[in-house]
């Protein structure tokens, strides 16, 4: 899965800028290419962890059940 990870992290997109009300550059901070804080786009990461979850098919195409409320309104 880190492999999966380090494939969606964009390169380049970690550099930081600060700029005060007028628009003047006060922190100008270049990527520096250690990846300490790797930008990806969500959607892509929550497929990614979605698709990790979801279980292998198991004998007779059944799913785990999930917990849930009973009749009762207790939870299973």
């Amino acid at each position: 899965m880190t492999e999966e990870f380090r494939g969606l992290i964009l390169d380049g997109r970690q550099a930081m800028r600060i700029l005060d009300p007028d628009g003047t550059v006060l922190l100008d901070k270049p990527d520096d290419g250690t990846g300490g804080r790797p930008e990806v786009q969500r959607g892509e990461l929550r497929q990614m962890l979605l698709d990790a979850l979801r279980p292998a098919p198991s004998g007779g195409g059944r799913r785990s059940p999930v917990p849930g409320p009973s009749a009762r309104g207790a939870t299973k």
